[in-house]
This record gives structure tokens, C-alpha cells and sequence, in this order.
């Protein structure tokens, strides 16, 4: 996801957040430069990256996870 999109997604979320998550209104500038430099995924199993700039198709993602078959185009 490019950074910008993740930083805009985090502001408009964190308002709706739980107020124990209080880095929302405060994140600094070095805080973005660190994830936006050192972001990825955690090693943890298989990763999957989702263009989610535009609606996804959930159950296309599904099968894909799951590993069976792609629907005929």
C-alpha cells in the first residue's frame, strides 16, 4: 500500500478508535518516515497483497487463500 494511502486510512480511522489508542491524533512525522521505510510483512505464513485502492472481490480473495480454483475468466 503506498504510504500515503496508509496514513490517510490511519487519520480517518483513528477518531473511531478505542480511546486506549491514543497514537492517532499524535503519530509524529519521524514515526511515518520509520514505517514508511522499514514497513513489511511479519514471516509469519504466506503473504497476500490485496490492491485494496478499489473494491475487492472477497470471495476471489477467498479462494485464492484457500488455494482452490480460480473461476473460468
Amino acid at each position: 500500500m503506498p504510504p500515503d494511502t496508509a496514513r490517510r486510512r490511519f487519520r480517518e480511522r483513528a477518531p473511531a478508535r478505542h480511546p486506549v489508542h491514543t497514537e492517532g491524533a499524535r503519530f509524529p512525522e519521524e514515526e511515518w518516515r520509520f514505517w514508511t521505510e522499514m514497513a513489511e510483512p511479519l514471516g509469519l505464513g504466506s503473504v497476500h497483497r490485496v490492491d485494496t485502492s478499489r473494491p475487492v472481490d472477497v470471495a476471489a480473495l477467498a479462494r485464492r487463500i484457500a488455494g482452490g480454483p480460480s473461476p473460468a475468466p
